[in-house]
């Protein structure tokens, strides 16, 4: 038995049987588990929904055929993507709230310009 923080609180789950140490149980640097769907959708919180399924290939396989033959059966609202680009997006992301951090910054320091002259101005102006 395990437990396992999810949406629904810590819960306590049986482990059924071990992967060896080949194929997809390599994935993730090993820290691997597998759950029937519909269970795991309920347990964490994502009813009816899955935001992500992972692919993947046989040795020996193209990258781009599987990505376009996939593109080809799924719905337009979805998207194939490759690992590195999460990476990319990621980035972006991190750059955007960059900026936003910089300008507030920028925004704290002419406040604090501003407070800094109203000060003086007022102190030469009461001393005169």
């Amino acid at each position: 038995m395990i437990n396992l923080a999810t949406p629904r609180g810590v819960l306590e789950f049986s482990v059924q049987g071990l992967l060896g140490a080949e194929g997809l149980a390599l994935a993730f640097g090993g820290q691997l588990a597998v759950m029937d769907l519909p269970a795991a959708q309920f347990l964490l919180g994502k009813d009816e929904r899955v935001d992500q399924i992972d692919v993947v290939l046989r040795p020996g396989s193209e990258v781009d055929v599987a990505q376009r033959r996939l593109e080809l059966r799924l719905p337009a609202s979805l998207a194939v993507t490759r690992p590195a680009l999460r990476g990319e997006r990621f980035d972006r992301v991190v750059g955007a709230f960059q900026a936003m951090i910089d300008g507030l910054s920028l925004l704290g320091l002419l406040a604090g310009i501003f407070i800094v002259y109203n000060t003086s101005a007022t102190a030469v102006t009461q001393r005169a």
